[in-house]
């Protein structure tokens, strides 16, 4: 597994984050360096007239199950716990589905997303849809679907190919070089997430093998707990909740004056998945206390209760045309 150490001040997701470093594995990227031979290899190697029959049915290995971790009691939670469990939410759950809408204090447009994921296959569904923020424009008559989309897709991982298909132009491309597993995920203890160098503080982010478009803002939020939870004399445990049938904690607030400066956020509340550490809830609130940025979820559901995931349609690409993927991988 090949790792990078980057200084960086980068424009995420959350907004412009200052100079620090960041430990993070590389996508593609993240390979074996196995020489052995594959079956495959071997195939092709071994005549097939040499290989002999087997007398009796091979036997099939049953799938390994992944072993979550199991979260804290939320009555004894520390803080230490809630954070490392966001920054770890991968670990506590397989299968979810849902939908979320976030809207950015630096941005002009609503973001949409709905989804169904399975980590322990790969598998993976999500549609994108952004709205252009006018004054008619509010998360409630996006939710109705009477608000024109600016800009709209729906992408399918099968663990093998992750296509992106674009409804409105009629393309689709293929992506599958981004496509992210669990075992291409790097295990950081948690005493490392944090660190110094050069006198510049570090966070080491775990790679997001969810395949879900914006995916960090609520079910890997893992900058959101940095950014906002790492000084925790700042914020507090409001209460224990049940909020969309789920036990949550409710934590309010302040962020530094750095990263709300960065966030146009003064004040701020999270709904936190006390099983899982997903972001269930992210209100941000400005200097006159009006709510200026936000991730909403609605319809939440773990494991056996989640959606199924969505497979491409057949012959759907036939009555596309392809495009090249418009993103670079780094080598």
């Amino acid at each position: 597994m090949k790792i990078k150490l980057i200084p960086v001040t980068i424009m995420t997701a959350l907004g412009v984050c200052s100079a620090f470093w960041i430990i993070n594995s590389v996508n593609k990227i993240i390979e074996k360096e196995d020489n052995s031979l594959s079956a495959e290899s071997l195939m092709d190697i071994v005549p097939a007239a040499e290989t002999t029959p087997l007398e009796t049915e091979p036997e099939i290995a049953e799938a390994e199950v992944r072993v979550l971790k199991k979260a804290a009691e939320p009555e004894k939670a520390t803080k230490d716990d809630i954070f490392y469990m966001m920054l770890n939410s991968i670990d506590y759950y397989d299968k979810v589905s849902g939908r979320f809408v976030h809207k950015s204090a630096r941005s002009e447009y609503y973001d949409e997303v709905v989804f169904q994921t399975c980590l322990s296959d790969t598998n993976a569904f999500s549609v994108y849809r952004s709205y252009y923020a006018t004054e008619d424009t509010d998360e409630e008559k996006i939710s109705s679907g009477t608000v024109e989309t600016e800009q709209e897709y729906a992408q399918y991982c099968d663990g093998s190919s992750f296509i992106s298909v674009f409804p409105k132009t009629k393309n689709w491309e293929d992506i599958s070089n981004s496509i992210i597993s669990m075992d291409k995920v790097m295990d950081i203890p948690d005493q490392e997430r944090m660190f110094t160098k050069e006198g510049m503080p570090g966070y080491a982010y775990k790679t997001n093998p969810i395949n879900v478009i914006m995916s960090n803002s609520c079910l890997f939020p893992q900058e959101y707990a940095f950014g906002f939870l790492q000084d925790q004399s700042l914020w507090d445990i409001a209460e224990i909740t049940n909020y969309q049938g789920r036990k949550c904690y409710i934590i309010n607030g302040n962020t530094t004056p750095e990263y709300g400066a960065q966030m146009r956020v003064d004040t701020f509340e999270f709904i936190v998945d006390a099983n899982t550490g997903v972001l269930m809830r992210y209100d941000g609130y400005n200097e006159n206390g009006e709510l200026c940025d936000f991730m909403h979820t609605d319809n939440i559901k773990f494991e056996e209760e989640s959606e199924p995931v969505e497979v491409l349609p057949d012959g759907i690409l036939d009555e596309y045309t392809e495009q090249k993927p418009n993103y670079y991988l780094v080598e």
